[in-house]
C-alpha cells in the first residue's frame, strides 16, 4: 500500500480502528483502515506534516509543521478537515 511520499509519522486512533500517517514530500496525511488496510482519506496539509499524535479522545490529531513557518495542524477526525494551524516558531 502506498501512502504518500517520505512517510514520517505514525499514529494509531485511540480505538485502533484507524492509522494517520503524515507524508512530507507529499503535503497530506493519509488515513489508513486497520481493517481493510487501505487508504480511505488524505487530508491536504499546507507545508510538511511531520509528527503526529491524537487527542485522548480520538476527536483531535495534531500534526507538527516542520516547514517554514513552525506550526501545528489541529484536524478535526469527524471531517478530517484542518481547522487551525497554530503557530508556534521555529
Amino acid at each position: 500500500m502506498n501512502v504518500g511520499n517520505q512517510s514520517e509519522g505514525v499514529a494509531f486512533s485511540p480505538d485502533g480502528k484507524e492509522v494517520y500517517v503524515t507524508n512530507l514530500d507529499s503535503g497530506n496525511i493519509s488515513i489508513v483502515n486497520t481493517t481493510t488496510n487501505t487508504v480511505t482519506a488524505r487530508i491536504k496539509v499546507e507545508g510538511w506534516a511531520w509528527g503526529i499524535a491524537f487527542s485522548p479522545n480520538g476527536k483531535i490529531v495534531y500534526a507538527t509543521n516542520c516547514g517554514y513557518n513552525g506550526s501545528v495542524f489541529v484536524i478535526d477526525t469527524t471531517t478530517n478537515k484542518v481547522t487551525a494551524n497554530v503557530k508556534v516558531g521555529t
